[in-house]
């Protein structure tokens, strides 16, 4: 989607363009039969990739990998790192960083890594190429989202993840050298919302009052208080908001607010198309116009408090790219938010067909253990997990299941504070070398399940042992040691 018609990506060309060493991939949905048929075997930014790390919200984690044998991965953990990651709301990020070491490929938009996103969608993405000595100017613009990567594994305190991290650093020394966290306004800069609401790092960069501000969103809150803070944080002579009827979650409700009763609120219908081919909105973006100039901002975050007024710790975990100073001339936010000049103003509630907001908050919390890492080392199934001393004292059972395999189940032995392990049979480790397989701890009384913790997938590499290794000599020298936990 674009303001130009010839400058519409097409993001499998891009991807299918050169070969690279490492992949950093998130995404809010994950398709595991595509990223592993096709992507894995077809694109060349993955084929004969070794470094694969795909970072994905939890609760479509567990969607995937407790569906049915025909939907769950196979490769997962064997072929690459599927990681979930934990957010109050939504980890809801879009960004896929490859590298090798001299070139790479940055792409930062709304598109999850899904056929969807990469093909049918109306999507807004910004590409980056990067080459040394030779394609320079968005250095550090990889550089952040490399940075980007390295927080959230230090959130996730996931020792797969952070090895992989490790390899990209040990052997990518331009992804590294010379970060320093300053921001370069005369580049487009990727703001998140690990520590600071992307709504204040906007408001930070912007003088009020402002002439206009406008919005292109498909998923809104139920009640339009977002309305009251941008009139209140900006000051805009008019707001503008761009959706798609049919399956935009904005309902009637925003038509009552006082300001869209004054008219100082447009809203407007469009429809996408690509070529002939309807496409369903999925792009998100903010444009803010002050004496003919324009911030422009997108990415993964729509127009809703847990994208914009919260920070990862309290709401979803977000990615924009933002454009500062740009000309009217050269950005039109009407004709970049309607390409094909399709709007009509919303005037009355009987034109407008919502669908109801989808249910982002992961579904952690149903689980009374949590399980953090699931290792397989030689013969020894190695977990990681927080369970409670309630729990503690009754038997704990890991249960493996596999693709068209029977579940089995093995006792579990505590090895130290937070680490568990068991030795597995011969029988049980042929289930393992060829398709991936899910964890889950069940505490028993007798023989009656009284906790459960959510499913892992194991991981099968000793690229990822050191770390446990460590703690089993700790613990064979009787060492009290802690160990960090995962918030």
């Amino acid at each position: 989607m674009s303001n130009k018609k010839d400058n519409r990506f097409n993001l499998h060309e891009i991807l299918d363009s050169s070969s690279y060493d490492h992949a950093l991939i998130a995404t809010y949905t994950f398709d595991p039969e595509f990223f592993e048929e096709y992507c894995l075997e077809k694109l060349k930014s993955l084929s004969g990739n070794g470094n694969i790390s795909v970072l994905v919200d939890r609760g479509e984690y567990e969607k995937v990998i407790k569906g049915t044998d025909s939907s769950m991965p196979q490769k997962a953990n064997l072929r690459y790192l599927l990681h979930p990651v934990y957010v109050l709301g939504a980890f809801h990020s879009k960004i896929f960083l490859f590298v090798n070491q001299d070139h790479g490929l940055l792409v930062i938009g709304s598109a999850n890594f899904t056929r969807p996103g990469l093909a049918s969608n109306a999507e807004l993405v910004s590409c980056y190429e990067y080459e040394v000595e030779e394609k320079e100017q968005f250095k550090y613009l990889f550089m952040s989202a490399f940075h980007y990567f390295r927080q959230i594994s230090n959130y996730s305190l996931s020792q797969t993840l952070e090895s992989n991290i490790r390899v990209v650093e040990r052997e990518i020394a331009w992804l590294t050298e010379g970060y320093n966290n300053e921001i370069n306004e005369s580049n487009p800069v990727l703001l998140h919302n690990i520590d600071t609401p992307l709504w204040e790092q906007l408001k930070a960069k912007i003088e009020q009052p402002v002439d206009s501000i406008s919005v292109l969103s498909r998923y809104f809150d139920p009640t339009p208080t977002l309305l009251d803070r941008v009139d209140r944080d900006f000051k805009p002579k008019k707001i503008k908001i761009f959706t798609q009827n049919g399956i935009t979650t904005l309902t009637s409700q925003w038509l009552k607010h006082p300001l869209v009763r004054k008219s100082k609120v447009e809203i407007y219908l469009c429809t996408y198309k690509d070529e002939e081919h309807s496409q369903p909105l999925h792009a998100k973006a903010i444009a803010i116009e002050k004496d003919k100039n324009i911030v422009f901002a997108f990415g993964s975050a729509n127009f809703t408090t847990p994208a914009m007024l919260r920070t990862m710790n309290d709401g979803n975990a977000e990615v924009i790219l933002c454009f500062h100073g740009l000309s009217k001339s050269s950005i039109s936010p009407e004709r970049f938010f309607d390409p094909d000049n399709t709007a009509i103003l919303l005037n009355h509630e009987k034109q407008l067909n919502f669908t109801q907001e989808e249910d982002k908050k992961s579904p952690s919390n149903r689980y009374d253990i949590l399980l953090k890492e699931a290792l397989l080392e030689g013969e020894r199934l190695c977990l990681i997990a927080d369970i409670s001393e309630k729990f503690r004292q009754y038997p704990l059972i890991a249960e493996i299941s596999s693709p068209n395999k029977p579940t089995q189940q093995v006792k579990l032995q505590q090895l130290d504070e937070g680490y568990y392990d068991a030795d597995l049979s011969d029988e049980m480790l042929k289930n393992f070398g060829d398709q991936s397989s899910v964890v889950q701890i069940k505490a028993l009384m007798n023989d009656e399940l009284i906790a459960l913790s959510n499913p892992l997938l194991l991981t099968q590499s000793t690229r990822y042992s050191n770390r446990w290794k460590c703690a089993s000599r700790a613990t064979n020298k009787g060492s009290n040691a802690k160990h960090r936990q995962v918030p």
